[in-house]
């Protein structure tokens, strides 16, 4: 009897502990940030719906599980005001997939992880971007490049503040390293 109620203890312990560790995004205690203008930044060649868009690359240290990412957009509304304000910002998170082998005239691409916005142009403060296990162009490993495509579909110069939150360190960038 006794051997009986250890073992359903351990069960429902076990069942318990999955459960608790199912959709586990990580503490995200390591903050890492880049402040840069509009004119540091270089313009991304794949914009965000023809609208002027900016990008910056980041790389991580080790293998994580989940990524938040937030991007501030600073500008002087006009000459005679010292207050900067704050514009909506539309960014995504893409993944840099290399295709040589299978592509002569282009070595790499992007494909996106995630966004801070909906098809419906909902756009939220920052974005949590994870790693599937199931589908290996989302990965959040230490081997890949990623970029972040910033765009607020207004032409002031901004100053803009990258801001992501992980496991590991992140190490960013204004230019692709290679």
């Amino acid at each position: 009897m006794k051997s009986m109620q250890i073992l359903i203890s351990l069960l429902v312990l076990s069942v318990l502990t999955a459960c608790a560790g199912a959709g586990t995004r990580g503490s995200g205690d390591i903050m890492s940030t880049l402040n840069a203008s509009s004119g540091e930044l270089s313009p991304c060649p794949d914009a965000i719906d023809r609208g002027k868009t900016y990008q910056v690359f980041f790389r991580l240290e080790k293998e994580t599980r989940c990524i938040r990412v937030s991007v501030i957009a600073q500008f002087h509304p006009d000459e005679f005001t010292t207050k900067m304000r704050v514009a909506k910002t539309y960014f995504t998170v893409d993944r840099m997939i290399d295709i040589s082998s299978f592509n002569k005239k282009r070595n790499s691409l992007f494909t996106e992880m995630g966004r801070n916005f909906t098809g419906t142009w909902d756009q939220q403060r920052d974005a949590t971007v994870c790693a599937s296990i199931t589908d290996p162009l989302q990965k959040l490993d230490s081997q890949s490049t990623y970029r972040i495509r910033i765009a607020t579909f207004e032409k002031d110069n901004y100053q803009f503040q990258v801001i992501i939150h992980a496991d590991e360190k992140v190490q960013l960038m204004k230019e692709l390293m290679q």
